[in-house]
Protein backbone atom coordinates (compact mmCIF):
# COMPACT_ATOMS: atom_id res chain seq x y z
CA UNK A 1 0.00 0.00 0.00
CA UNK A 2 1.11 3.52 -0.68
CA UNK A 3 0.57 4.67 2.90
CA UNK A 4 2.94 6.01 5.55
CA UNK A 5 3.44 4.09 8.79
CA UNK A 6 1.20 5.38 11.56
CA UNK A 7 4.25 6.03 13.73
CA UNK A 8 4.84 9.20 11.69
CA UNK A 9 1.86 10.76 13.50
CA UNK A 10 3.91 10.94 16.68
CA UNK A 11 5.88 13.77 15.08
CA UNK A 12 2.69 15.73 14.24
CA UNK A 13 1.17 18.34 16.53
CA UNK A 14 -2.62 18.22 16.87
CA UNK A 15 -3.12 21.17 14.44
CA UNK A 16 -0.80 19.50 11.89
CA UNK A 17 -2.65 16.20 12.27
CA UNK A 18 -6.02 17.93 11.87
CA UNK A 19 -4.80 19.54 8.63
CA UNK A 20 -3.56 16.16 7.40
CA UNK A 21 -6.92 14.48 8.03
CA UNK A 22 -8.93 17.33 6.55
CA UNK A 23 -6.89 17.94 3.39
CA UNK A 24 -4.51 15.05 2.80
CA UNK A 25 -1.58 17.49 2.94
CA UNK A 26 1.43 16.82 5.14
CA UNK A 27 2.82 19.45 7.47
CA UNK A 28 5.52 20.27 4.91
CA UNK A 29 2.81 20.92 2.30
CA UNK A 30 3.08 17.71 0.26
CA UNK A 31 -0.37 17.03 -1.21
CA UNK A 32 -0.78 13.28 -0.86
CA UNK A 33 -4.24 13.46 -2.46
CA UNK A 34 -2.81 14.96 -5.65
CA UNK A 35 -0.08 12.29 -5.61
CA UNK A 36 -2.68 9.52 -5.51
CA UNK A 37 -1.57 8.31 -2.08
CA UNK A 38 -4.11 6.13 -0.28
CA UNK A 39 -3.64 8.33 2.81
CA UNK A 40 -4.45 11.49 0.85
CA UNK A 41 -7.52 9.93 -0.74
CA UNK A 42 -8.87 8.50 2.53
CA UNK A 43 -8.13 11.75 4.36
CA UNK A 44 -9.90 13.99 1.89
CA UNK A 45 -12.81 11.67 1.11
CA UNK A 46 -13.45 10.00 4.48
CA UNK A 47 -11.49 11.38 7.44
CA UNK A 48 -12.29 15.01 6.65
CA UNK A 49 -15.76 14.34 8.08
CA UNK A 50 -14.47 13.58 11.60
CA UNK A 51 -15.36 16.04 14.34
CA UNK A 52 -12.69 17.94 16.23
CA UNK A 53 -13.25 15.66 19.23
CA UNK A 54 -12.83 12.55 17.08
CA UNK A 55 -9.63 13.89 15.54
CA UNK A 56 -8.30 14.70 19.00
CA UNK A 57 -9.10 11.18 20.22
CA UNK A 58 -7.39 9.53 17.23
CA UNK A 59 -4.35 11.80 17.63
CA UNK A 60 -4.10 11.02 21.34
CA UNK A 61 -4.34 7.27 20.70
CA UNK A 62 -1.65 7.40 18.02
CA UNK A 63 0.56 9.54 20.24
CA UNK A 64 0.30 7.32 23.32
CA UNK A 65 -1.19 3.96 22.39
CA UNK A 66 0.43 3.22 19.04
CA UNK A 67 3.81 1.63 19.66
CA UNK A 68 6.23 -0.18 17.38
CA UNK A 69 5.13 -3.44 19.02
CA UNK A 70 1.44 -2.67 18.47
CA UNK A 71 2.14 -1.71 14.86
CA UNK A 72 3.95 -5.01 14.24
CA UNK A 73 1.03 -6.99 15.68
CA UNK A 74 -1.51 -5.14 13.55
CA UNK A 75 0.63 -5.39 10.40
CA UNK A 76 0.88 -9.17 10.91
CA UNK A 77 -2.92 -9.39 10.84
CA UNK A 78 -3.03 -7.84 7.37
CA UNK A 79 -1.24 -10.84 5.89
CA UNK A 80 -4.13 -13.04 7.04
CA UNK A 81 -6.83 -11.00 5.30
CA UNK A 82 -8.29 -12.35 2.07
CA UNK A 83 -7.42 -10.30 -1.02
CA UNK A 84 -9.81 -7.48 -1.91
CA UNK A 85 -12.62 -8.59 -4.20
CA UNK A 86 -11.34 -6.41 -7.04
CA UNK A 87 -8.13 -8.48 -7.05
CA UNK A 88 -9.89 -11.82 -7.21
CA UNK A 89 -10.10 -13.46 -10.59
Amino acid sequence: MNAPPLMVVQSYSLPEFKKLLETGATRDGRDMYAQGSIMGIVAREQLSHLTDDEITAVHEFLQKGWTIERAALEEAKIATFPPPTFLKQ
